[in-house]
């Protein structure tokens, strides 16, 4: 009996060890899975975060070339603008002048009459 008890301590020993070994072993994989996927998070939130700031940077771009577009749009219009108010300005005075100028030409006219 007690060569018997020795033998069943020892394979239960055994198996204490084996289990022990597995144990570290899962333990060790189990760290390593941890470590790559936190690698690939980190990765992924960095292509993330580059995507990010890619689309950040194209819709600024987009924004600056729409800008321009509108200033120029409205630096036309002003001008267009400008030129019909010069226009009707000048065809204002050029019919007061006119005005004017049938005015003196009739007053004119109406002292040659009287002499």
């Amino acid at each position: 009996l007690d060569n018997e008890a020795k033998e069943n301590l020892k394979t239960a020993e055994e198996k204490r060890e084996l289990y022990e070994s597995r144990l570290t072993n899962v333990e060790s994989e189990i760290s390593e899975k941890r470590a790559k996927a936190a690698k690939e998070s980190e990765q992924s939130a960095a292509m993330q975060l580059q995507s990010a700031k890619n689309e950040a940077k194209q819709i600024v771009e987009k924004a600056k070339e729409t800008a321009e577009h509108e200033r120029s749009k409205i630096i036309k219009d002003a001008q267009v603008e400008i030129t019909k108010l010069a226009i009707a300005a000048t065809e204002k005075l050029v019919a007061q002048s006119s005005d004017t100028l049938d005015q003196f030409i009739s007053v004119t006219e109406r002292g040659d009459k009287d002499d």
